[in-house]
């Protein structure tokens, strides 16, 4: 991976809510504003139709979106050059019957995990994800890797992993990750009392974290939502544990 094409992005999966987003336009200028960009680019999806709209300077985010009543996707970002497969940072949601997700990435210097982590909670103010994780890749395969994507960019294992992931995550998949198996071991995961309560080496995950040293940080968001906090020094230890034992989705 090449450092400047760096992005961190995050996933949230599924929230159980059917909370109406487009009914409150001040709480995704919230998320926009925790976030941190400052996107030149807007698009509503309304009952199939695709509206794209310009954000310029003296442009007032809120005014833009109240003006979308109803819509089952949207996305805030900055093309570079035009290109809008190739973004200096994006915000993504979609909130289907069969599917919800929202996808926040930005270059990895200007998010670190902390910030990420109060992002995580101001979501989790109107909505429960059941699932979701962080990670750092090169350039649009951030993103795309959360829908279980196989970008052509992505090495053969990351290909395979992306549609591991989609195996599962599509509403006809297994939907493993509802009933707590993790897809994998991420610098970030949001879990749901389903993963914290699944048998891990004899007793639950959220356990077997606290039970030793060199496990990551729990860090409980809600009732219905923790983070799994894992460094970079002891995950491929915890991942290596973990695949030999079965207990995740990916298959490499």
């Amino acid at each position: 991976m090449t450092t400047e094409n760096l992005m961190r992005a995050m996933a949230l999966y599924d929230w159980i809510e059917d909370f109406d987003l487009p009914s409150h336009p001040e709480f995704v200028v919230e998320l926009i504003q925790n976030s941190g960009i400052k996107p030149t680019k807007a698009e509503f999806h309304t009952h199939g139709k695709r509206n794209r709209r310009t954000i310029h300077k003296n442009s007032r985010l809120i005014d833009i979106i109240a003006q979308f009543k109803s819509y089952s996707d949207f996305e805030f970002c900055r093309p570079i050059g035009g290109n809008y497969l190739n973004l200096e940072f994006d915000i993504q949601y979609t909130a289907q019957s069969d599917e919800k997700l929202y996808i926040f990435s930005l270059p990895p210097r200007q998010l670190p995990l902390i910030k990420l982590l109060d992002h995580v909670r101001l979501f989790c103010r109107h909505m429960t994800p059941r699932y979701g994780f962080s990670h750092v890749m090169d350039g649009p395969a951030a993103t795309f890797f959360f829908s279980g994507i196989a970008a052509l960019s992505l090495s053969y294992d990351n290909q395979t992993r992306a549609d591991d992931l989609g195996q599962t995550i599509r509403s006809d998949g297994a939907r493993e990750h509802l009933s707590g198996k993790l897809h994998d071991v991420y610098e970030l995961n949001v879990l749901s009392p389903a993963h914290l309560q699944r048998s891990t080496f004899g007793q639950t995950l959220a356990s077997w974290i606290a039970g030793g040293k060199k496990r990551g940080q729990l860090v409980e968001i809600n009732g219905a939502v923790s983070v799994w906090l894992v460094p970079d020094d002891v995950r491929p230890g915890i991942r290596s544990k973990f695949f030999k034992e079965g207990l995740l989705i990916a298959t490499v």
